[in-house]
């Protein structure tokens, strides 16, 4: 098995991937606050029902990516991730066609088992071209193209409901991510040969279990991510503010660029514990704040706190992830997190649709802040011990 790389970070592969990722993903979270209005008015669900068919997609990326991981150490990468994301691109187009609660539910479904094989193999791939001593500063600024997404894209959503109708924005996010697939066309692959393997598969392959740890403080971190960004749009309109939801994503696209200039150089040089301490604390203050400092400004103030945690804690976690397991095992490490990513903000999506549909988003949000640190005291107490540990013997 051999993976080559580059002697620099700013690769053309590594460039057309970063701007690539960017369109895709902004296409994806563009929909995010889109959907919940438009089953809400369009199709009649209310926030229960609303929380459930959007914790579908991650359900079915959730269940698809162990064995992603495995397929991509096995069979290699480049093909994988080429027809997944030619597939998760199409299906944006599904949306125009569903016109019922239980349609929408199935695209849903289909939609999150491409998505969890692109962004599963597309991580791979850019670990893959990275050169290993920048390895935390590479992923640092792929990790921008992703967190970026999600600020801008919900912004992006937000703006075309006021103008465009929800069949012209499902066709635009088509047409964005087929961006991506026209540019993975063009990176050029690095080599790989996977070690020689046994033709029965194992369960014990799927996962990678030097990633679990860190895997799972991440899915606690996502849960309180996945309900806001859900939410916000409809927590904005029921307190009355008509801007807020435009607001929220404009300064959290500021907190994540802000954080693409210290975090992937801290990692490399002093390793991640600092890095997620402020992440979580970053996160923790972003709830309180959200409901109890009135008006826009606690929404303002609330996201761009919200960006600068999501846009330390997600590069962080993916950087220590892979630099704990060797080349033949990248693919089921990213799974493994992706996996764990995916839970939680299925998780969030699903939690606070039932908690705001029976307590109040204030409530709900407010119990976001308990989730945050019981992920930050996770991650201290368990994962920072674990990545030591296997540095050491490596």
């Amino acid at each position: 098995m051999t993976v080559t790389t580059t002697d620099r970070i700013w690769s053309r592969g590594f460039i057309l991937l970063c701007i690539g990722n960017l369109f895709m993903a902004m296409a994806f979270y563009q929909l995010m606050p889109v959907l919940p209005v438009y089953i809400k008015e369009e199709l009649g669900g209310d926030k229960g029902q609303i929380g459930g068919i959007l914790a579908l997609f991650t359900i079915s990326a959730l269940l698809i990516r162990p064995f992603t991981g495995i397929a991509l150490d096995r069979l290699g990468r480049k093909w994988i991730f080429l027809l997944s994301l030619l597939v998760f691109s199409l299906m944006f187009s599904g949306y125009i066609l569903a016109g019922s609660l239980l349609a929408i539910a199935l695209v849903r479904l289909i939609h999150g088992v491409a998505w969890g094989i692109t962004t599963t193999a597309s991580s791979t791939v850019v670990v893959d071209i990275l050169p290993r001593a920048k390895l935390g500063e590479g992923i640092g600024f792929y990790g921008l193209s992703m967190t970026l997404a999600m600020a801008l894209g919900p912004l992006l959503g937000i703006w075309m409901t006021r103008g465009a109708h929800y069949e012209w924005i499902f066709l635009e996010t088509s047409v964005m991510s087929l961006l991506f697939f026209l540019m993975a066309i063009a990176v050029k692959y690095p080599p790989y040969h996977p070690p020689a393997i046994k033709p029965r598969y194992r369960l014990s392959e799927l996962f990678e279990k030097t990633s679990l740890p860190a895997s799972l403080s991440m899915m606690i971190l996502m849960i309180p991510y996945g309900g806001i960004v859900s939410f916000i749009a409809i927590y904005g309109s029921e307190k009355g503010f008509v801007e807020s939801a435009a607001t929220f994503f404009i300064m959290c696209a500021v907190g994540v660029a802000l954080t693409r200039y210290f975090a992937g150089r801290i990692f490399d040089r002093s390793g991640p514990k600092k890095l997620m301490i402020a992440s979580v604390l970053f996160e923790t203050l972003c709830f309180p704040i959200l409901v109890l400092v009135p008006g826009e400004t606690g929404f303002g103030l609330a996201a761009f706190l919200l960006g600068l945690g999501v846009g330390t804690v997600l590069p962080t976690i993916q950087a220590l992830v892979n630099t704990m397991v060797p080349a033949h095992r990248r693919g089921a490490a990213n799974s493994t997190l992706f996996t764990a990513i995916d839970l939680g903000i299925g998780a969030g999506m699903l939690g606070i649709g039932w908690l705001g549909q029976w307590l109040g988003l204030d409530l709900a949000f407010l119990l976001c802040t308990l989730i945050c640190v019981a992920g930050g005291l996770y991650y201290l107490l368990v994962v920072d011990k674990h990545y030591h540990k296997n540095l050491e013997l490596k």
